[in-house]
């Protein structure tokens, strides 16, 4: 099978995506390699606030960050180290990573927050979501909410390509913003021609991006240069991207994973 590289960016409004009648139009143009941008589907007040107090008060970090039986949610950290990328096809990244699961409690109010526009995506790849919402770790399959935060001057993602066996179409927020928060570096899709392409210069803070999760994609360290706008007076210093998906448990024996290229 020839895997997809990306073609194109299309933009739809919030209530265009919301409305079950063009599930199969958005699928349709999902797996012709397209990214969605829908517009606005979160205030952007909202979730950066609630991102900045995440932030500013991280948990403990786990011990353990697999997906098992009674885990609670995960923070942890993943600091770049000399030769991080031994090889071309190696997977690395260097970021604040917090999971956060439907059968625990979460109180700074993230997941309430996006639960309809996850319930969806979950649509879209196939799902009925009031089933997998009361799915834990022993049945194989979870909702998962992963909160990244890259921060600048080393956050990154090498290239890769995401697992499609359970989840064929990748959902995430913009909770940080282009011209903003950075204006180097960010967020790309590679064509077939491994051209870098920065979708992030198209998409504003809360939007929600959708797209095939076998396309080749990354994140490269991200910057600001200059003098920021007076108007943004709160500001990221980095990079920060909710991803909404499904995912296999380590409780599925030869559970797929991320691969590099």
């Amino acid at each position: 099978m020839t895997e997809p590289f990306y073609k194109s960016v299309t933009a739809v409004s919030k209530s265009f995506f919301m409305d079950p009648i063009n599930v199969k139009n958005l699928l349709s143009k999902l797996k012709n390699s397209e990214v969605i941008i829908v517009r606005q589907a979160i205030e952007t007040n909202v979730i950066r606030r609630i991102v900045f107090e995440l932030l500013a008060n991280p948990p403990k970090k786990s011990s353990d960050s697999r997906i098992i039986e009674g885990i609670e949610n995960i923070y942890y950290e993943s600091e770049p180290q000399n030769n991080y990328r031994m090889k071309i096809s190696e997977y690395a990244a260097v970021d604040k990573s917090f999971y956060f699961f439907p059968w625990n409690q979460d109180f700074s109010g993230l997941s309430a927050l996006v639960q309809p526009l996850f319930d969806q995506v979950c649509r879209i790849n196939g799902f009925d979501p009031l089933e997998i919402i009361k799915r834990t770790p022993k049945d194989g399959v979870v909702q998962r909410f992963h909160l990244i935060f890259y921060p600048a001057g080393k956050g990154l993602i090498s290239p890769h390509r995401d697992p499609i066996k359970e989840t064929t179409v990748t959902g995430g927020i913009y909770v940080s913003e282009y011209g903003r928060d950075y204006n180097r570096g960010g967020f790309f899709i590679q064509d077939y021609e491994d051209k870098k392409i920065f979708v992030d210069h198209d998409i504003k803070s809360g939007d929600l991006v959708l797209f095939l999760a076998n396309l080749p994609h990354g994140v490269d360290v991200n910057s600001f240069s200059g003098e920021r706008s007076s108007e943004f007076s709160d500001y990221f210093d980095g990079r920060c991207f909710l991803n909404m998906t499904v995912v296999e448990s380590h409780h599925v024996v030869n559970r797929e994973t991320t691969r590099g290229i």
